[in-house]
């Protein structure tokens, strides 16, 4: 994910995106790599709490773990939409 985040931005600058778009695409990138240091962070809370398995426990981490996958998803098609007029 990381490495995608980097090719993100050197694209940004390669394509000389508009000021809006850089903004965009910048934040989206941080808040996918912020969900996904608080689900890392739940992750590990979770497993001190409740070292057994538990159904509760196992629900958190499947909501948190589709929260980050959407808002991948998300971020993928805005930057798919944004570079896509660049390679036609």
């Amino acid at each position: 994910m990381f490495f995608v985040a980097i090719l993100a931005i050197i694209a940004m600058f390669y394509f000389h995106l508009a000021p809006i778009q850089k903004i965009l695409l910048f934040t989206l990138i941080i808040l996918v790599l912020v969900l996904e240091l608080l689900n890392s962070i739940i992750e590990k809370v979770l497993n001190f709490v409740s070292p057994g398995f538990d159904e509760k426990v196992k629900v958190i981490k499947n909501v948190m773990a589709g929260i980050v996958l959407l808002t991948c998803l998300v971020t993928a098609v805005i930057g798919i939409l944004i570079f896509l007029p660049y390679f036609k």
